[in-house]
């Protein structure tokens, strides 16, 4: 009943009412579960098993489960589809340290030419 590529529906925790696919069993009856719902074990407690079985494989990724689910034509938004795009850049910001000794080093330097 809770083979690899089931759907199931959480139904409880924060992520109760989204759909995800069991991705792996683990022992103590627990699996692994990814999709709509974050990556998570969960106790089979805490979820219901629907009839759709997709063909996954085991510890499959999230960008793959998603695209199934899409392909199902469950809507994945936005925020769960966007740990995957790799297009943005970070930018990296100065620590406030380094900018305050900048500052102080500056203020010093001024204060010594002015005699």
């Amino acid at each position: 009943m809770f083979e690899i590529g089931r759907l199931v529906l959480k139904i409880a925790g924060r992520d109760a009412g989204k759909v995800g696919v069991i991705i792996s069993p683990i022992k103590d009856k627990k699996v692994l579960i990814d999709g709509i719902v974050r990556r998570k074990i969960v106790s089979i407690k805490h979820i219901l098993p629907l009839k759709v079985i997709l063909k996954v494989k085991e510890n499959e990724s999230s960008e793959v489960i998603l695209k199934e689910l899409e392909k199902l034509g469950y809507k994945v938004e936005e925020k769960y589809t966007s740990k995957f795009k790799t297009d943005k850049t970070v930018e990296k910001k100065e620590k406030p340290t380094k900018k305050i000794a900048k500052e102080v080093k500056e203020v010093k330097e001024k204060k010594v030419t002015k005699k």
